[in-house]
């Protein structure tokens, strides 16, 4: 029996430091494997990418322009990074390095024809129609059913007065892809100035509201509609929706409270507003859109009030 437990010591002698050894081995490598995949740059510059993205989806676009930018300092040329930085720009209405960048994807990637719209879109803002419809042109060109191309073409065509141009794009647009609330929005919107127009204006407005029903935008567009036609307490209660579909909207808010504002009704305009000072405390812009409305309609005492509380609720630095 101590023989056994003799041997059986030996044996543990024996196999254990080999299995410490083996295992310490083991992990060595894949320590080095890991270290490798960190060190190789293609893998870093997507980590760079992947990271922008994720920060991208939860709206922090400042945290993911980081990210981009990080990996273009691995390579200058990564095309996708390029462009998301891009779109990270246009969402902090950084416009001039959005331009910067979009143009940098263009020229590393002529046929990516999102980034080819949203140069065009920029450079329609900017009132640089000709080079719009350029972009334009040649995505059409290249890809004739693009219907983003067909919208981008209808706001051109807009912009230089064909109406009627403007609005057979966009329903071409509508004929390519009938699922996008954006093309409706733009339908109606160039309908608007025929008063003929206005069951169609309605259901284009609709159609856009059920297509996207989270968004604020839509509504608001159907609630100022409504507004024209002296439809109060459709209005009223559209904007609301608008409201509980994105309640950090101050857009939403102070459209709620410039419907009843056209009506008169002062009190009710300001609940909505002291009510959107509350909720909307971390917008820098919505903490204070109470004591903004005061001192914009002169009353220069509660905007003192409202001022002042501002003050004293703001930290010391």
């Amino acid at each position: 029996m101590k023989r056994s437990h003799r041997l059986l010591d030996q044996h543990r002698r024996t196999v254990q430091p080999w299995l410490r050894t083996a295992v310490i081995a083991m992990f060595g490598l894949l320590m080095m494997a890991a270290v490798g995949c960190h060190s190789d740059p293609n893998i870093k510059k997507r980590m760079y990418l992947e990271s922008g993205n994720r920060f991208s989806a939860q709206g922090k676009y400042k945290e993911a322009a980081i990210q981009y930018a990080n990996a273009l300092k691995i390579d200058k040329s990564f095309a996708e990074a390029h462009y998301q930085l891009a779109k990270a720009f246009l969402k902090l209405d950084r416009m001039n390095s959005a331009y910067t960048e979009l143009a940098r994807t263009i020229d590393l990637q002529p046929d990516n024809y999102p980034a080819r719209i949203d140069l065009a879109g920029l450079l329609l803002r900017a009132g640089r129609t000709d080079e719009a419809k350029s972009q334009a042109d040649s995505i059409v060109a290249a890809d004739p059913n693009n219907p983003d191309a067909h919208a981008l073409i209808s706001g051109i065509a807009f912009r230089q007065g064909d109406r009627g141009m403007a609005l057979s794009e966009i329903h071409r647009a509508l004929e390519l892809d009938p699922r996008r609330p954006a093309f409706y929005e733009q339908s109606a919107l160039l309908k608007s100035a025929d008063a003929a127009d206005a069951t169609s204006i309605e259901s284009e407005l609709r159609n856009a509201v059920s297509l996207d029903p989270n968004s604020a935008g839509p509504r608001l567009l159907l609630a100022a509609f409504m507004v024209k036609g002296s439809r109060w307490r459709e209005a009223e209660q559209t904007a609301r929706e608008a409201i509980a579909a994105d309640p950090k909207s101050l857009v939403a808010r102070t459209a709620l409270a410039q419907i009843y504002l056209r009506q008169g009704d002062q009190v009710n305009a300001e609940l909505v507003l002291r009510q959107a000072a509350k909720d909307l405390s971390e917008d820098p812009a919505g903490v204070r859109v109470l004591a903004d409305y005061f001192d914009r309609t002169g009353q220069n005492a509660k905007a003192r009030v409202e001022f002042e509380a501002l003050a004293s609720s703001t930290p010391a630095m």
